[in-house]
């Protein structure tokens, strides 16, 4: 069974909030513990849904986002097993970042300088899988261009590869393109692996608070009271 951390602490953002008890009750996080001592973002809690104890559930008001300022060429890579896209009152990423950042109107073009770069930057074409039969998937060359499918992309910046973020990670959301968000180098479908991309302008990222931090240290000190 999960664990409940109904007393986790709240953000500064979180503290504000003025939820009605029903909504203290029903709006959570869950997170899953992985092999390394960390955890990572999971979705929202359904209260429908049985969760082993490799997951943690704490109050909606744990989390928040923060508004940053982000300058062109900016290096940054995609954060692994984000791809549930859970959603924050019933927004999707995207949808999110376009109200938090106040952009107007919906976005249509992928933040990137549309290149995939690797090593001492080398912008190269990469291999996106698909998914043909069945659960068979067969790679298949890409150029280093956007598509038009835009999603809000969870990335880390100053980063050269795509990995899990641990709980200390700062993650942020921008606005990429559906392959930037998925397009890989490997036979085995990880999305974002084996490269990093760079910011084409100045532009706003979503930096998510709460999100991580500190979880699997605050579970172990309540195991040990």
């Amino acid at each position: 069974m999960a664990v409940f951390l109904n007393n986790y602490p709240y953000t500064e953002y979180g503290a504000k909030l003025k939820l009605t008890q029903e909504q203290e009750e029903n709006c959570k996080t869950v997170y899953k513990l992985d092999n390394k001592g960390g955890a990572y973002f999971w979705g929202l809690w359904n209260p429908k849904t049985e969760h082993s104890d490799d997951y943690v559930i704490l109050p909606i008001r744990s989390t928040g986002t923060e508004l940053a300022e982000l300058s062109a060429r900016t290096v940054f890579a995609n954060v692994i097993d984000s791809n549930k896209d859970p959603k924050i009152d019933d927004k999707n990423w995207l949808k999110l970042w376009i109200d938090v950042t106040k952009h107007k109107g919906w976005v249509s073009n992928c933040f990137t300088d549309s290149n995939f770069y690797y090593g001492s930057d080398e912008t190269y074409s990469r291999i996106f899988l698909d998914k043909k039969e069945g659960t068979v998937w067969t790679p298949k060359e890409i150029n280093a261009a956007c598509c038009t499918t835009i999603v809000g992309g969870h990335v880390l910046l100053n980063c050269y590869d795509a990995k899990i973020a641990d709980m200390d990670a700062e993650v942020y959301i921008i606005p990429i393109c559906d392959t930037h968000n998925r397009a890989h180098s490997g036979t085995t479908r990880t999305w974002g692996k084996g490269y990093y991309m760079k910011l084409q302008n100045d532009t706003k990222a979503i930096k998510l608070i709460g999100y991580l931090r500190e979880v699997t240290k605050y579970i172990n000190e309540i195991k040990n009271q």
